[in-house]
């Protein structure tokens, strides 16, 4: 449990941190943001393909674990196109500027931590090592959500108090994932597990590609 605590804090940490950073390069946080992204790709890559998939599949239905890839990557699809404002949504289609739409993100940012969070539980349940491996693939990916989040609820209007309230519901979302989710793990099969991992592997994919096509736009 110690581990995961301090894994998981480490991980919301990085969201503040990038709210930090945020504020403190104001006219340039897009731009840093930007050069981040790329550096998470290959590692984020590595991870799916090289541990939570191997785990996912000794673990799981081999078969059945793409299917569970799948509802993993198509949940974050959802939560990130139809419940919160992507962060390179840039067409008045989506209302940008009102405050329900910034609402709707950061409840949508919050699911998307929580699924983070499930990523570290299931990990540190399965082995430390693969804890730890989840945990470095979530902080890595959470600098830039801290250092946009605060972009996107600025164009949703809403105050600096209530943009800082969502940023830290944010950042807390993964370690209550992450204790959740080991808590209820220790009573899993092995099959449930693999079945976990298979859905932080979708959501990570996701990511990638959401990304790369965000950087194709932007």
């Amino acid at each position: 449990m110690f581990e995961i605590l301090v894994a998981s804090g480490i991980a919301a940490g990085a969201v503040l941190g990038g709210y930090v950073l945020h504020w403190k390069f104001a006219r340039n946080s897009h731009y840093i943001s930007k050069l981040l992204v790329p550096l998470t790709a290959g590692f984020l890559l590595g991870v799916v393909a090289f541990s939570l998939f191997p785990e996912a599949v000794r673990l799981a239905d081999p078969y059945k674990t793409f299917i569970w890839i799948l509802g993993g990557f198509l949940a974050l699809l959802v939560i990130e196109n139809f419940v919160a404002l992507h962060a390179c949504q840039k067409d008045t289609h989506h209302k940008p500027n009102t405050r329900a739409a910034g609402t709707s993100t950061g409840i949508g940012f919050s699911m998307h931590s929580a699924i983070d969070g499930i990523a570290i539980g299931a990990g540190f349940e399965v082995s430390s090592s693969l804890g730890f491996i989840a945990t470095s693939a979530v902080l890595l990916h959470k600098i830039p959500v801290g250092i946009l989040a605060p972009c996107i609820f600025a164009r949703g209007k809403l105050s600096p108090r209530i943009i800082l309230g969502w940023v830290t519901l944010i950042a807390l979302a993964t370690p209550i994932g992450a204790v959740t989710t080991y808590i209820f793990a220790r009573n899993f099969e092995a099959v449930a597990l693999g079945k976990l991992l298979a859905i932080a592997a979708g959501s990570f994919l996701y990511i990638e590609i959401g990304r790369a096509s965000c950087r194709e736009r932007v």
